[in-house]
């Protein structure tokens, strides 16, 4: 098959892992879509990292920018912290002052 510039792999997720099951190497199915051997590495790699986090209960991170009316996030969490010290954000409306604190 031909070399193409660009896959959604998972379009074709199915057929990838039908084919690990049956023993196909990675450079078998790169032949058989038109992609190269990374790519279907890269791809088993990431399909076996999200499957394990599935396993431990952990979801996976919605994608993209949230939407405007997303819950916004409490004045605590948009704090930095490094050793102590850090910068916090003080909006008060009219604009945003960065400060440098330490301790409280």
């Amino acid at each position: 098959m031909f070399k193409r510039e660009y896959t959604h792999i998972q379009e074709i997720e199915k057929e990838i892992l039908a084919m690990r099951e049956e023993g196909a190497t990675r450079q078998e199915i790169a032949d058989r879509f038109g992609l190269s051997k990374v790519q279907i590495k890269n791809w088993i790699n990431r399909y076996n990292r999200k499957q394990s986090k599935l396993a431990a209960g952990i979801l996976p991170r919605p994608k993209g920018r949230p939407p405007k009316d997303a819950k916004l996030v409490s004045k605590q969490s948009r704090r930095m912290r490094s050793s102590g010290c850090g910068w916090r954000i003080d909006c008060c409306g009219i604009s945003a002052i960065l400060k440098l604190y330490c301790g409280s």
